[in-house]
C-alpha cells in the first residue's frame, strides 16, 4: 500500500514537472532553440500572400506601387501586375540572386537605381521605386511596346523569334541563339511570363 502511495505520488509530481516547462525546451535542436509556431503568414513564401487581406502591409504596398505607376508615368496597374507575377507582393521574396517585390538583381539595381547592397531591395518602397524606373527604362527603349519591355524585365534582352529560331542581340555584333524552335515572328521565348502579366494588369488597370 505504502509502495502504491509513493507511485502514485512520483507520477503526479513528475506531471506537474513535465507541464510546467517552457514550449522551446521540446523544439530545441543543434543547440538553437525555436519558437512554436504561430497562426501569423509566413512572408518568406509568396503563396502565403495569395490572400491579400491576410497581410498586413499589402495596402501600403499597393498604395506605393500606385505613387509610383503615377511618378514614372507607368500605364496604371502595369507596374503592379508585374510585381503580382513576380513575387505575388512578397517583400522578402528570393529567387536566385533576385530580390524583393520586384525579384531585382543588386546588378540592375546598381546599372538603374545606384543601389549598392543586396539588404536595401528588401525595403519595399526601394524595391517598387526601383523596380519603376526598370519597367519605365524598359518601356522607352521599345518605344512603349509592353510585349517587349515586360519580356525584358523577365530576362534582359528578349529572345524574339525570326521565324526559325529564337535569337537576342547582344550588341558588338555578339547574337545569341537558342536551340528551341519556333515559327512565329516576333514572338518571345518567354511569352508566357508576359501574357501572365498582361492578363494580371487586364485587372488592375480597370
Amino acid at each position: 500500500m505504502i509502495t502504491m502511495i509513493i507511485v502514485l505520488r512520483n507520477i503526479v509530481f513528475y506531471t506537474i514537472l513535465f507541464l510546467s516547462l517552457p514550449d522551446q525546451v521540446f523544439c530545441k535542436t543543434r543547440g538553437h532553440t525555436h519558437k512554436p509556431p504561430s497562426n501569423k503568414n509566413n512572408i518568406s513564401s509568396p503563396s502565403n500572400l495569395s490572400n491579400f487581406s491576410n497581410f498586413s502591409n499589402f495596402s501600403d504596398i499597393s498604395n506605393f506601387i500606385e505613387i509610383t505607376e503615377n511618378q514614372k508615368e507607368i500605364p496604371k496597374g502595369l507596374l503592379k501586375a508585374v510585381i503580382r507575377q513576380e513575387s505575388d507582393f512578397n517583400p522578402r521574396a528570393y529567387l536566385g540572386g533576385s530580390y524583393g517585390l520586384g525579384q531585382v538583381t543588386l546588378g540592375t539595381a546598381r546599372t538603374y537605381c545606384d543601389i549598392q547592397h543586396s539588404k536595401s531591395l528588401y525595403d519595399y518602397k526601394t524595391n517598387i521605386s526601383c523596380a519603376g524606373v526598370i519597367l519605365k527604362a524598359l518601356l522607352n527603349k521599345y518605344n512603349n511596346q509592353k510585349y517587349y519591355a515586360l519580356s525584358a524585365y523577365n530576362i534582359g534582352t528578349p529572345f524574339v523569334c525570326n521565324g526559325k529560331t529564337y535569337q537576342r542581340n547582344l550588341g558588338r555584333h555578339r547574337i545569341e541563339t537558342l536551340s528551341e524552335p519556333c515559327n512565329r515572328k516576333g514572338k518571345v521565348s518567354n511569352e508566357k511570363y508576359v501574357t501572365d502579366v498582361i492578363r494580371h494588369w487586364n485587372k488592375y488597370k480597370a
